[in-house]
């Protein structure tokens, strides 16, 4: 099972986790402890392109597309609700869709 994990994840993570004598299961622990680890950055990062996001140029199909795309990863992460989800659409749109 050692090998196998090993085997599937990249030599830079190997290098990161695998330590001689130990286990699988220290192994799995030490992958997960990294992407745990990694986490709330990656949340931060995905908060910030999801606020900023704009629609610019695109049609509100791609528009929506994006955003929604954006939203799922943040809700996956924990990190974003329908009603944020909205009211970034609304504010992101662009100035032809001003009532």
């Amino acid at each position: 099972m050692k090998s196998w994990i090993t085997g599937t994840i990249s030599d830079a993570l190997v290098e990161a986790v695998a330590e001689p004598g130990t286990t699988a299961r220290s192994h799995w622990l030490a992958i997960e402890s990294q992407f745990r680890g990694n986490r709330e950055t990656r949340a931060l990062q995905l908060d910030a392109a999801f606020r900023n996001f704009r629609q610019g140029d695109l049609d509100i199909t791609a528009y929506c597309r994006k955003l929604k795309g954006m939203a799922d990863a943040l809700r996956d992460l924990g990190e974003v609700t329908d009603r944020t989800l909205v009211l970034n659409l609304l504010r992101g749109l662009n100035g032809r869709f001003e009532a």
